[in-house]
């Protein structure tokens, strides 16, 4: 499945047997693009699957791939925000607002490890500035 996904299959819900949505797409290429380079999560976007983007959005933060997601443009130059912005739905807005925030304190807990492992490796050692952010 890489590189190329089908809308219609991959979000099916016209089926009378319905699986969750987590087995639906669990195995869904989240920056795999259709012919007209949108996303799954894009496609979930367009079509007000809220519970589609809950899953793609938390699937991409899990992965680190959050920011790689939201930056893929289709050929009408629009990403996943400006979608969601057009489509005037304010539950996907904050869907992708907060999981955006999660993924900036991922990042700075991150980094601020990073700076405390050297504080305490070079504990003593003159002339060590400690990092701060």
């Amino acid at each position: 499945m890489s590189g190329s996904i089908k809308p219609k299959e991959a979000i099916s819900t016209s089926t009378s047997l319905k699986k969750p949505i987590e087995e639906e797409l669990r195995w869904i290429d989240i920056t795999a693009t259709d012919d007209t380079g949108n996303s799954a999560l894009m496609i979930g976007i367009r079509d007000n699957k809220e519970d589609v983007v809950k899953f793609i959005v938390g699937r991409a933060l899990s992965v680190n791939k959050l920011s790689e997601v939201l930056q893929i443009v289709n050929k009408d130059d629009e990403n996943a925000y400006s979608l969601a912005l057009r489509a005037e739905n304010v539950a996907l807005l904050r869907i992708i607002e907060d999981a955006t925030e999660k993924e900036k304190k991922q990042n700075f807990r991150k980094s601020r490890k990073v700076c405390l492992n050297f504080k305490f490796k070079f504990k003593g050692e003159k002339g060590f500035k400690i990092c701060a952010r």
